[in-house]
């Protein structure tokens, strides 16, 4: 009877450990895997010839969908250029931005279908060191920098942020390893589309692509107008989307070139959305032109007169 006391008491006090352990977890919330974003510089000592590079990268425990940040740089460094090409986020809500007076670069977008792992690159910055007396110190905006889990609550992940500190060395050379880019930008399809709210309800053309190299630099729009006023060469403009068409009536076709830093086009084409008729065509004038030359030729040749 005392041992089977003893024991109903042993399992008593198990039961009883375990709803007081339970209970007491339940009164705090559930920790949240943090997030890290750090900076991977080229070099860990600056030289004042040449330029260098400093990527932005995510670590992430759990899977992140929506990114924001503000990098504050020091006097010493002036960023140049920003590349994306790489970057894990492929929609941007805002691309990286260079404030030369707050001496920001700002950026947020989103990675569909969310990130998670190491090194995740998110942008890479192009410098150059323009104080040479004056050690670099690349800093995160905390209230400005933001990372959000992939759980459709738009939940904000808590964030590790890891500025970078790098001195600087008078007479050395910073040396870019560059991998030539031999590849346009990712294929794309431009829209013609009208509304009330863009140019009056005017005809404007909508397009947008991605570079996995540099990224790209500008594009450029071209419309050619065929039929019997259609001899005179089109020419390509600048464009920025959207870009308001100069032929409202849609009869000419519209090539668009996506043009990368590193010179790589890709050329996309629309077709006339509401074709010349046939008598206009410019097929039906050579052909024209052509079978009145023969005829001329055969009876020039028969009779010594054309009439």
């Amino acid at each position: 009877m005392f041992s089977l006391n003893l024991f109903s008491r042993k399992i008593f006090k198990s039961f009883a450990f375990c709803v007081v352990a339970f209970w007491f977890a339940s009164l705090f919330p559930s920790i949240s895997l943090a997030a890290t974003i750090h900076l991977d510089p080229q070099t860990t000592v600056l030289g004042t010839q040449g330029s260098f590079s400093v990527t932005v990268l995510l670590d992430a425990e759990a899977p992140i969908n929506t990114v924001s940040a503000t990098i504050i740089f020091p006097k010493a460094l002036e960023p140049y250029d920003v590349e994306i090409g790489e970057s894990i986020v492929n929609l941007w809500i805002d691309k990286p931005v260079w404030d030369s007076v707050k001496r920001t670069l700002t950026f947020s977008g989103i990675i569909p279908g969310g990130f998670q792992g190491d090194d995740g690159p998110l942008v890479t910055i192009d410098c150059n060191v323009v104080d040479p007396n004056v050690s670099a110190s690349v800093s995160f905006d905390p209230s400005a920098t933001h990372a959000y889990i992939s759980d459709g609550k738009g939940t904000e992940d808590a964030l590790t942020l890891d500025n970078l500190f790098l001195p600087v060395a008078l007479g050395k050379e910073n040396l870019t390893a560059a991998i030539p880019d031999t590849v346009p930008p990712e294929a794309f399809t431009p829209a013609v589309s009208r509304s009330d709210s863009i140019f009056n309800n005017q005809w404007f053309l909508s397009f947008s692509t991605e570079d996995k190299g540099g990224g790209v630099a500008l594009y450029k729009v071209r419309e050619t107008r065929g039929g019997i006023f259609g001899w005179i060469p089109s020419t390509w403009y600048s464009a920025e989307s959207p870009y308001l068409l100069t032929d409202q009536e849609l009869r000419s076709t519209i090539d668009v070139e996506a043009i990368d830093k590193a010179g790589n086009i890709r050329l996309e084409t629309i077709p006339p959305l509401f074709p010349l008729p046939w008598y206009e065509s410019t097929v039906f004038w050579i052909i024209l032109i052509i079978a009145f030359l023969l005829y001329a030729a055969i009876r020039y040749k028969k009779d010594g007169k054309i009439f």
